[in-house]
């Protein structure tokens, strides 16, 4: 599901397993859509969810310098 998502541009989404992958994926890395795995309860996921809601956007430099990076690749302009 998360390849799939990650095809349309502007998204961002990563598959998360626990509280602190949905931090991760929002905090670090600006991920906007997160994907569960079928092995979660429902209640797990609400915390997930809840989690993933309730965490601030990057704002270090190296984790914008990173989402910049993934939408310069987006957009094809991106140069190693």
């Amino acid at each position: 599901m998360s390849i799939a998502a990650n095809k349309v541009k502007g998204i961002r989404c990563a598959r998360v397993f626990d509280e602190n992958d949905a931090f991760t994926a929002k905090n670090h890395n600006g991920a906007n859509v997160i994907a569960f795995g079928i092995n979660l309860e429902f209640g797990e996921m609400t915390k997930i969810i809840d989690t993933f809601i309730a965490t601030k956007a990057p704002c270090e430099e190296r984790h914008l310098r990173r989402i910049e990076k993934i939408k310069e690749i987006e957009e094809g302009t991106y140069h190693v």
